[in-house]
Parts: C-alpha cells; structure tokens; sequence
C-alpha cells in the first residue's frame, strides 16, 4: 500500500523504498493500473509530479554561473556571434570597471572600484537593485544556486540573494581578495594579495584551510575534478586539493603571472611578465611546451580543441597550436591587451587599452568589427546569445550587437 507523503518528509528508508516502487511502476506502467484501485492511482501520480518538480527546482537552486564560461576558464561560450556595430543600452556605474559582468537568468551582475554590486536587466539594461559591499570589487561575482558570492578587497566574501540583492552573509576573509571564488559543495576558495589560497566553509561561515603562496595570487584560478590551479606574482602556479587544501605540485616560471591560469585537455596554460607562455601537464606539473612572447603577458588564454588564444602587451592577440605552441596567427590593436579573450563558434571578443572592443574571426584572425569607447576595456568581454557585454574602465556597461 502507498501513501502520499510530502517529499520533505520523506527521507532515509522510505525514501529508498518509494524510489523503488516508482521506478518500478515507470517501468512498468500497465501492471499498477490494472491492479490499484483509482485514488492510489491519482495519488502515485501526483507524488510523481511532485517529486520531478521537487528535482527541477533542486537542479535551479544549484545551477551555477561562474567567469569565462566554467571553472576550467576555457572562456569558450555558446552564443551567437556579433559584429560591435549597435549599441542596445549602456548603464553607467560611479567608479571604473575591472572586472567582468555575469549573466544569469535574464540579469546582468557586476561591480566596480567603488564596492557597489549592481544588477540590471539584459533586455532593456534597467537597473534592478544596486548593493554597497565594503571595500572595492576588483572580480566577478559567482552564481551560486539562488545566490551570489563575491569577495571584496577589504577582505569580505559576501552571499547576496540573487534576485534582491539582499546580503545574507558577510564573512570576514582576513586579506584583500582578489580573485572570483571557485565554489564546490558550499566551499569557497579565494585568492588573495598577501599571496594566501583560502577556502570557506559557506555553511559553517568560517575558515576550512589556507595555502600559502608567499605573494599576491593572480587575478583568477582555474579549477578541473576538484583540484584548483593558481598562480602568483613569483611565476609560480601551484595544483591544489580544493577540498583539502593539500598541494600537489608547483612549477615556476620566468616573471610574474597577472591572469590566472586556464584548464583544457589535460593541460595547464598561462603567460608571465617575463614574456614567456607555458603549457603544463595537469597531473605532474610538468612542462609540456613554453614559447616566447612579444612582450608581457597579462591576459587569461582561451582555449579551444586546438587553439590558444591570448593577447599581450605589445597590442597583439596570438593564437598558438594548442599541442606544440606554435603560432598560427596574430591580430595587432593598437594599445595593450589586458582581457583574457572570450570565443563563440568562429569569432573572438576582446579589449585593449586603445579604447576599443574588438571581434575577429578565430580562423585567421581578421578583424570582423570592433567598437570604441570612451576608455580602456580592460575587463573580459562576455558574449551572450543577444550580444556582448562590454565593462569599460570609465564605470560604463555596455550591451552591443
């Protein structure tokens, strides 16, 4: 005999069991419509429907969102591609932008140096809530679920509910942070300037384990099957546990590394100041190929099956042979490329301290539009499936077509 219970009350034994009966009543429909009497007949049904909307509503409450597409950071995106030529709206902020705006559910999420965290609509750019934070926001914001974590450079991971911006939680770090937290099972790992990894427990609101890297850690970390990939202003990048905090490896390169590292294939790949690009071996930390740049390095590479493609200080944009790194094109701006460039199917987006966003084909790299600025655009540009959204430095977002 079933009884309907409510699926908050259901749980341990029961659970397993109605799971069970379930399973075996889809499987074979025909045979409990003969045999049970009408209203156990609505009532499995109705348990049924409640329990695949329990499952639905669980999977939004976990969705996540996070900087350049995923936590490898490949910042490869499934949108459509754009040309820069038609402004749709612009929002103005009250300080300069540095990081990358976030999409989520029809809401635009971003922050600038003046600790304000803003949402606004993506259709009309209409601003939805505004939230002062207490220090500057020099990254991106993570959705997590229902919410949003972010760090602050005086030291604070906050949650905010996502559609109201209410904070939920403020959590004292203990050194400025500087990168987008790296979320996992209600785990944030952050990276921050006196050069320390951090990891906080979101439930229990206190610190799980910090590494210590010595000196500041690169604006962003890459994280692939649980291990997270760091790199500081020492040339170091370092593999680490993300649930332990326990090192694997570290490899050091020449200069220091301003953009975090990205992971692909089986790979680690980042560039330093010291003009130098690197591939690595995951699993050992060993290098697998490096070459020598134009100049410094300051830009997260966008990796596809077989293209690396990154920008430098010299105003180039290179793309690599993803297995040997050689080089297969180049395209030249005409200032430094601070943004890590972001790649729909066959086109890639990026910034330049020229004062222009710019779009290329991913092929050979010729240019396809670029559209100019009132400023440096320093921070990612975020493609969508209804144009790209440009954070220029001047405090204005920009959604172009």
């Amino acid at each position: 005999m079933l009884y309907f219970v409510p699926p908050p009350l259901v749980g341990g034994e029961a659970k397993v069991k109605l799971r069970c009966l379930l399973k075996k009543r889809l499987l074979n429909p025909l045979s409990w419509i003969r045999e049970e009497p009408l209203y156990k007949k609505l009532l499995t049904v109705l348990f049924m429907l409640v329990a695949i909307t329990a499952g639905c509503n669980q999977q939004q409450e976990h969705k996540q969102v996070v900087p350049r597409a995923n936590f490898e950071r490949t910042g490869i995106y499934h949108a459509q591609s754009s040309t820069l030529k038609e402004v749709v709206w612009e929002q103005n902020g009250a300080s300069y932008l540095e990081a990358a705006p976030i999409l989520a559910d029809g809401i635009v999420f971003w922050g600038g140096r003046d600790g304000t965290l803003r949402a606004t609509d993506f259709n009309n750019g209409n601003p939805l809530w505004q939230t002062p934070l207490d220090g500057p926001l020099s990254s991106t914001a993570v959705v997590d679920g229902l919410r949003l974590v972010i760090g602050t450079e005086a030291g604070t991971l906050y949650l905010l509910e996502a559609k109201t911006g209410r904070v939920t939680a403020q959590i004292s770090v203990g050194a400025p942070i500087l990168t987008s937290p790296v979320v996992q099972n209600d785990l944030a790992v952050v990276g921050c300037r006196d050069g320390s990894l951090r990891a906080i427990d979101l439930v229990k609101q206190s610190q799980a384990w910090t590494l210590d890297t010595d000196v500041p850690v690169a604006k962003g970390m890459a994280m692939s099957n649980g291990v997270i990939y760091a790199g500081n202003a020492r040339g170091i990048v370092v593999a680490v546990d993300g649930k332990t905090g326990q090192e694997k490896w570290r490899f050091k390169g020449r200069g220091a590394i301003v953009a975090g590292p990205t992971f692909a294939f089986g790979q680690v790949y980042f560039g330093t100041r010291g003009r130098m690009f690197y591939a690595l071996d995951a699993a050992t930390g060993k290098q697998a190929w490096q070459v020598r740049t134009g100049n410094e390095v300051r830009s997260t590479a966008a990796v596809t099956p077989d293209k690396i493609v990154f920008g430098c200080d010299n105003s180039q944009v290179y793309a690599l042979n993803r297995t040997d790194g050689k080089q297969l094109w180049q395209f030249k701006a005409k200032g430094m490329i601070d943004t890590g460039p972001t790649i729909t199917t066959n086109t890639v987006y990026f910034g330049s301290r020229d004062k222009n966003a710019y779009a290329v084909s991913l092929e050979k790299g010729e240019l396809l539009g670029s559209w100019n600025a009132d400023n440096w655009v320093t921070a990612d540009l975020l493609p969508t499936v209804d144009g790209v959204l440009v954070a220029v430095r001047s405090g204005k977002l920009v959604k172009l077509r």
